[in-house]
């Protein structure tokens, strides 16, 4: 370091790489690396560096010159503010100049740096914020080549690409570009070197190089310049070259490209294709002369004249290449005419791909002689073999059955068919047979019905059908099942028990229209009464059989269907519960509906009390909804007419302290003892008004003949007798309570009675 004898001053437009390579040259040494290694200097981005050996030399050597700052304050005095960075101040515009480290915000605005060469900033001048120099997850630092993506090797997220690039021609370029303050044009070029790239998997130092001296050029708007700089240093692959830089170009740049432009880069193309005649060209060279591509010229086809990737081809073997090129997609054209490609043509006869191979080798089909990569068929061969065969696979399509029912059905005709080798099943039928089956099959034929083994049936009622005649419209039983909404399975109960008569067209079963319409309007099924009414079968079968409905019952225990006439149907009225079986169906999708436990949890009853509440309720419904099922369940209006009930029911302590005598007295006059009448209500019992009120009238109108003995002055069983004796003894010998009872109004009656007074007397004594 001491036999440094020159320290130049750095220059305005000089970066600190050119000054450390005029030392290097003033002071004798070829080059700034063999100068580094002799003065054991680490040749970096920490050279100028404040506390660095060489920077504390060169302010020994010149105290006067602040090589950084001073570098720096010249190369961009007309920049706007400046940032304080250590020693140095950089201006805030400054692109990315660090080599080994990313900016994430760089990034974040769309830049993607290639141009390092100043290796001084430690921080980002835009950003003011620290580079990144190693991956946050596997901590791989990068280095000045290190080409990264969105992710780095080990998967960790990164939000910046690192890329090089050294040239005299940019640096000055953007040097200059920074010094007359052409903002527009900074952005221009770091937009275009954003959008820029090829198809090689690495970026290389010179790919760099060259990509940013094409956004160089495109911020200057000479795009033919930078379309020559693509052309004859990059490589795109198979695809035609010309075609892809006019994209990249139209890609990279803010604005469209002219016209003009477009058509002077045709011209140069074809200048391009005539300068190489006369001299020996590379494989890459011959793709751009022919316009092929790579896949073809590793074809069959141009196989005679292919050379070792280092051999050159000449202008006599580029016209012989051209000429075969040329006379081959002729001939593919012609046989394109006159002939039919392997997959029209199966799609057409409709069968595999090992069948059609065996049909050109055998010679049903004549192949033509062609280079492309598929098979041509002879137009002539294929129809030919078209009009006189069919195959299994388009017959069955046709007649709408499966392989294995067309097979059997050939058998049965005996028909001539067309069997390969190596193949055990035939493949292809003749169409004048196939023609004639298609006839055969669509005529009907008649089905007899086939009873089942075991079967239960009820003859109480006749299903009589009238007969079809020849004429008739015949359709599946599918379409029958939609217009009589019968299930297909019960539709074959009916066919095997001969109610309906079913014909055969091709596989299918057909019934008669007018006996299926026949059957729909005189009959109806327990399933569609089900729908219509919205019961259970079990309460629709009570009810009517109950009203002796006639029915006919067919098939066995697992699957059967009732029958029933519709006239009948309609005469009971079935129908009208209806309207109700809706309102029930409504309160319990609605969840208005509560069971016989919840009523009874709600309104503090016992079941038998509840039972005993709801009885006339109950009565008042339909006679089906009064089945033990129905029972259980009470609509939220039934709900509300038991508490209306509940509201009007007496306690009986409280009639027994109103009559003035016990309850159990009360339980034995009148047999409450083990009578329904009683309710308990939260465990007290009551009775309903009505008999309380009964109760009541009677112990206040009448005595018992007990008390009413002394007071006309005779015994008990002399009164019983005169009134046993009495012709109409019907009113009080049968008394309810068995303790017999007078009116206390005709007492005097009863007592001329008892002294032969009057002889009309007609029985003043009345039992409850």
């Amino acid at each position: 370091m001491s036999t440094l004898h020159y320290i130049p001053t750095p220059l305005s437009n000089e970066s600190p790489t050119s000054l450390l390579r005029r030392i290097a040259l003033n002071n004798g040494f070829i080059s700034a690396p063999r100068f580094c290694r002799q003065a054991n200097l680490n040749m970096g981005r920490d050279l100028f560096i404040q506390d660095s050996e060489f920077y504390t030399f060169l302010k020994r050597e010149n105290s006067e010159v602040n090589y950084i700052s001073t570098f720096y304050q010249q190369l961009f005095s007309k920049h706007g503010r400046l940032l304080d960075i250590g020693c140095c101040r950089v201006p805030i515009k400054e692109i990315n100049l660090s080599n080994s480290g990313i900016c994430t915000e760089c990034f974040k605005c769309g830049w993607e740096h290639k141009i390092k060469d100043l290796r001084i900033a430690e921080y980002c001048p835009l950003h003011f914020c620290q580079y990144l120099r190693a991956c946050p997850n596997c901590h791989r630092a990068f280095s000045s080549l290190t080409q990264l993506s969105l992710e780095c090797t080990c998967g960790a997220y990164l939000s910046c690409e690192v890329g090089t690039a050294a040239s005299a021609e940019l640096e000055l370029f953007l040097l200059s570009t920074l010094e007359n303050n052409d903002q527009v044009k900074v952005d221009t070029f770091f937009y275009a070197l954003t959008k820029l790239n090829c198809h090689q998997t690495t970026y290389n130092q010179n790919l760099n190089r060259i990509l940013s001296l094409c956004a160089m050029d495109i911020a200057r708007g000479n795009i033919i310049k930078a379309y020559k700089r693509l052309i004859d240093s990059v490589f795109y692959g198979s695809a035609p070259t010309h075609n892809i830089i006019i994209a990249q170009l139209a890609n990279a740049s803010c604005l469209a490209i002219p016209q003009r432009l477009i058509t002077q880069l045709e011209e140069l193309k074809l200048k391009n294709i005539g300068t190489i005649q006369g001299v020996t060209f590379s494989t890459p060279e011959l793709y751009k002369c022919l316009g092929l591509t790579r896949t073809y010229w590793y074809s069959h086809t141009l196989s005679p004249f292919k050379k070792s990737t280092r051999e050159r081809y000449t202008i006599d073997e580029l016209c012989q290449i051209m000429k075969l090129y040329e006379d081959k997609k002729n001939k593919n054209q012609k046989s394109l005419i006159n002939g039919v490609c392997q997959s029209q043509a199966r799609e057409t006869l409709d069968i595999p791909n090992p069948i059609f191979t065996k049909l050109y080798q055998v010679g049903h089909l004549k192949k033509l002689d062609s280079t492309l990569p598929v098979v041509i068929i002879e137009i002539e061969s294929f129809e030919t073999f078209k009009d006189l065969y069919i195959s299994l696979e388009a017959a069955s399509k046709i007649l709408d059955i499966s392989i294995i029912q067309t097979q059997k059905i050939i058998k049965e005709h005996d028909a001539k068919c067309l069997h390969l080798p190596g193949i055990d099943a035939p493949c292809f039928i003749e169409r004048t047979i196939f023609y004639k089956i298609q006839t055969d099959l669509a005529l009907p034929i008649f089905r007899a019905a086939e009873f089942p083994k075991e079967s239960t049936r009820n003859n109480s009622l006749v299903v009589q059908i009238p007969q079809a005649s020849r004429n008739s419209q015949l359709i599946t039983l599918k379409e029958a099942s939609k217009l009589t909404s019968i299930s297909i399975n019960k539709f074959y109960i009916l066919i095997n028990h001969g109610v309906l008569k079913t014909y055969k067209i091709r596989t299918k079963r057909m019934v008669d229209y007018k006996s299926v319409l026949f059957f729909e309007r005189n009959y109806t099924t327990l399933d569609n009464l089900k729908k219509a009414t919205g019961l259970d079968a079990r309460s629709l079968i009570s009810v009517l059989t109950a009203h002796k409905i006639e029915s006919a019952i067919l098939g066995d225990n697992h699957n059967r269907i009732h029958i029933y006439k519709s006239s009948d149907i309609s005469s009971i009225k079935i129908f009208e519960t209806y309207d109700f079986s809706m309102d029930f169906l409504n309160h319990r999708l609605n969840r208005k509906a509560v069971t016989h436990k919840q009523a009874a949890k709600e309104l503090n009853l016992s079941k038998n009390g509840l039972s005993i509440l709801s009885r006339k309720i109950l009565q008042n419904r339909p006679t089906i909804y009064q089945s033990d099922y129905y029972k259980k369940l009470f609509t939220s209006t039934e709900l509300d007419q038991i508490k209306d009930i509940i509201d009007n029911l007496v306690m009986l302590d409280h009639l027994a302290t109103e009559l003035g005598i016990s309850k159990q007295r009360i339980k034995s006059l009148f047999g409450l003892v083990k009578s329904k009448s009683i309710i308990n209500v939260n465990n007290i019992a009551c009775i309903n008004s009505p008999l309380s009120s009964a109760i009541a009238s009677y112990m206040s109108d009448y005595i018992s003949i007990y008390k009413a003995a002394p007071i006309i002055g005779t015994s008990t069983t002399n009164l019983y007798d005169i009134l046993k004796s009495h012709p109409d003894s019907s009113p009080y010998l049968q008394a309810i309570p068995p303790i017999k009872c007078i009116s206390a109004s005709h007492l005097s009656l009863l007592y001329k009675l008892l002294n032969k007074l009057p002889e009309d007397f007609s029985g003043p004594i009345k039992n409850k």
